[in-house]
């Protein structure tokens, strides 16, 4: 790779932890760029750094179950240079979760993680937080926000 290609790939990188870090900690001007463009990066590699500032406000277990780690395993992940592509493809789509439950619960962090921990008798008992390391969870968390905001509960 030449130094041209490597300082472009550091750049992209750069853009997409500070993409992921305003959706989830609401540091900074959120910055909208194509689905594209977002895969472009995501391929070229999420930095395992990122999840040691996630956890700043995402619940460590949440973290944990969405990388498919283990506890004793998890911080070690702070250390590589790029998670594997379906790691960082979970870490950036828990972060556009988190963002829509930040603003859902009007950027109350506080608020969002003890909704994220209260079971809950639409998703049958079980607490979103268990969810939200799977699409399909996110999915069904997704549903139960979309619900909630337009008192649907049929």
């Amino acid at each position: 790779m030449t130094a041209l290609a490597q300082k472009n790939k550091d750049v992209e990188i750069t853009e997409l932890e500070s993409i992921i870090e305003v959706r989830v900690l609401g540091r900074g001007k959120a910055k909208v760029i194509a689905p594209q463009r977002e895969a472009i990066l995501i391929r070229n590699g999420v930095p395992g750094k990122i999840l040691r500032v996630l956890t700043q406000t995402i619940p460590r277990y949440i973290l944990i179950d969405t990388v498919d780690s283990d506890r004793s395993n998890f911080s070690k992940l702070y250390r590589k240079k790029h998670l594997s592509k379906s790691q960082g493809d979970e870490v950036n789509d828990l972060s556009l979760m988190w963002a829509e439950l930040r603003e859902f619960f009007d950027y109350d962090d506080t608020e969002v993680k003890e909704w994220v921990a209260t079971p809950l008798p639409i998703l049958d008992g079980m607490a979103p937080g268990s969810l939200l390391d799977t699409f399909s969870g996110r999915t069904a968390v997704r549903n139960t926000l979309n619900k909630m905001r337009y008192g649907d509960f049929a």
